[in-house]
């Protein structure tokens, strides 16, 4: 494989535009959901508190970490604020960046086990009781302390990682001392079986979903011929809602695990489409808040009213 070490402008260019559209569309959103969904009750809390999270990953991203992929090699180098300006390593951006995009997928699933609870109640079926949200707090923070301090374990230190770089790709040492800071990590079973286990619980988070979202809405339906048309109409909508996020959070993924297979089988083209990949999914946010006022009915009242 061939690593190409200057610096991808387009990348860079694209991380400063969808930061600041993410900035000004997260802020409208929350806005709107403060303000402007006062039918969705205490519920509202939950999807603030997610694209709360939403914000803060893209921010981490796009603005403090600006980073910049070394495939096939498990390899990256950062260009943003918190390497430039705070000398932090890419290795300690990688934690940070993970932990919160578990933090917020958690937050969409909590989100949807309380909205399914509270349809189930009124359907009068079976409901996850409150003490399932604890259960997934509670291995939401196992699991994040668990795998930053393996990942913090099995970290190598600058001199092991410059052993490895003239081990497995000798010609281009020249290379990474051109780089402003790098981390790379060694494709060893320990650091492999965690990324299969990782990918596979990500298959197993979204197939459960969407089982949850197909249940729902059996259950919505018998809910209709029992509860009068206003509140059927205000659990409609945080169900709609949390429908255009589930499936934005499946899309978003897709270039995720994409990019984990070729990492995986060291794909020699995995640099210029890892690239591509990461950029996929830092418009997410933004991308998500673009469907919403398309498709949520409260955000499309807003736009009518006040365009």
């Amino acid at each position: 494989f061939v690593l190409d070490f200057t610096e991808p402008k387009w990348l860079i260019l694209y991380y400063h535009v969808i930061g600041v559209l993410s900035i000004n569309l997260n802020i409208f959103c929350i806005y709107l959901l403060q303000y402007q969904c006062k039918q969705l009750e205490k519920f509202r809390y939950w999807i603030i508190a997610y694209q709360v999270g939403c914000f803060i990953t893209d921010i981490i991203i796009t603005v403090l970490m600006q980073p910049v992929p070394l495939y096939p090699l498990l390899a990256c180098y950062t260009v943003g604020i918190l390497s430039s300006w705070f000398d932090i390593q890419p290795v300690y951006s990688c934690y940070i960046v993970c932990d919160f995009i578990a933090v917020q997928f958690v937050l969409l699933g909590v989100s949807f086990v309380k909205k399914h609870r509270t349809v189930s109640s009124l359907a009068d079926s079976f409901a996850f009781p409150i003490q399932f949200d604890y259960l997934i707090f509670f291995f939401l923070i196992f699991g994040i302390v668990v795998g930053d301090l393996f990942a913090y374990s099995e970290r190598l230190t600058e001199e092991e990682q410059w052993e490895l770089i003239k081990e497995v790709v000798p010609n281009y040492v020249e290379g990474f001392r051109s780089l402003p800071n790098f981390v790379v990590i060694p494709r060893s079973p320990y650091v492999l079986y965690p990324l299969f286990f990782v990918l596979f619980i990500g298959i197993l988070v979204v197939v459960s979903v969407f089982l949850l979202i197909f249940d729902t809405f059996r259950k919505m339906h018998r809910l209709k011929q029992k509860v009068a048309l206003v509140n059927y109409q205000r659990h409609a909508q945080g169900v709609r809602f949390l429908v255009v996020q589930v499936i934005k959070a499946g899309l978003s993924m897709f270039p995720i695990l994409i990019l984990a297979v070729s990492l995986l089988f060291a794909l020699p083209d995995a640099q210029k489409t890892g690239q591509i990949y990461i950029a996929c999914f830092t418009a997410h946010s933004s991308l998500n808040i673009i469907a919403l006022l398309i498709f949520f009915p409260p955000f499309k009242l807003f736009l009518k009213k006040n365009l």
